[in-house]
């Protein structure tokens, strides 16, 4: 069996959760791989014929502006092209504050993106939302205040979660042909008000991307990790192209090696969000039970529980 994880990440949360995953349909006899979103050649024939072979898809991003990144609509009209139509997927979002209803967002569109005439819709099997350490404002903070301590976490037992999914992922495959139903799509209305305040908030914590002269030493880093291509070099400056309606992934901010990047006045800290951070969080959270209290969790809990809650009474519903 194969399977292909199609995601997007900012700056290493999602392509970690991703290669976890990789990681454990590959243990279970699966040929699995992840492909980021930016590296995929969509006018490759490969590319099409791989998606077409695929018995499983999947897909991952982190939650931006209370949604899926827009990154990731690129891969729509292919998802529309597949023929057989009636692929299996699933999704997964990383965030660090609000999961908020962009899995159920993303998963509609891919089903109806295989809604055409005489078509099946893709049918999705398997739907979570990792709790993942922030890289905005609160991983500039130095590490042990509160801003830091509040959100700069992955979820306990966070090895035993990833376990659970995938299974969750490989019974929801098991099943799909026997019923061809999937996973309700419906959000809560509570996120659909918060993502009226978005711009508001967006603008407030990320209002400019600016690049310090005095700072930038010109090699070009963020110019070429840019997923947007929304930096560019000009007389050995980085240069932003849009500086308000970027992706705000953070991902130039993070990889700078001079700090000379700044979205604004409450983007200045002495840490930065690396590689190394990520590990050593990830580690810590996976040597923890799931049951253990953090800081600042019990909230996110408590709507994460009722959520699943919620997915499981209709899941019971629907196969009845």
């Amino acid at each position: 069996m194969k399977a292909l994880i199609i995601y997007f990440s900012g700056t290493g949360n999602t392509e970690m959760i991703t290669a976890e995953i990789v990681a454990r349909l590959i243990l279970k006899g699966w040929d699995a791989e992840g492909v980021s979103v930016e590296n995929l050649n969509y006018r490759s024939r490969d590319f099409n014929f791989r998606l077409r072979t695929m018995d499983l898809l999947g897909f991952g991003f982190p939650v931006y502006k209370f949604s899926y990144p827009e990154i990731m609509e690129q891969i729509f009209p292919f998802i529309s092209n597949l023929r057989p139509s009636g692929k299996p997927f699933f999704v997964f979002s990383t965030y660090s504050r609000f999961a908020s209803n962009a899995l159920h967002r993303f998963a509609l569109e891919v089903e109806a993106a295989g809604t055409a005439a005489a078509d099946r819709p893709h049918v999705p099997v398997a739907l979570r939302a990792f709790k993942c350490p922030s890289n905005g404002i609160a991983s500039l903070k130095e590490p042990g205040s509160s801003a830091y301590t509040e959100v700069m976490y992955f979820e306990a037992g966070i090895g035993s979660i990833l376990n659970d999914f995938s299974a969750e992922v490989l019974e929801g495959y098991q099943t799909y042909y026997s019923d061809l139903k999937g996973v309700s799509q419906r959000g809560s209305l509570i996120g659909q008000r918060r993502e009226r305040l978005v711009g508001k908030i967006d603008q407030a914590r990320y209002p400019l991307l600016s690049v310090d002269a005095d700072d930038c030493i010109g090699c070009g880093l963020c110019a070429k990790r840019c997923p947007e291509d929304n930096l560019f070099m000009k007389d050995k400056l980085a240069v932003p192209r849009d500086a308000t309606g970027c992706l705000h992934c953070l991902r130039c901010l993070h990889i700078c090696p001079k700090q000379a990047i700044s979205f604004g006045p409450l983007v200045h800290g002495p840490s930065r969000y690396t590689p190394k951070v990520r590990k050593r969080l990830f580690r810590e959270a996976d040597a923890k039970s799931t049951d253990t209290s953090e800081p600042g969790t019990r909230l996110v809990r408590l709507r994460w529980a009722a959520g699943n809650l919620k997915y499981h009474i209709k899941k019971a519903l629907t196969n009845r």
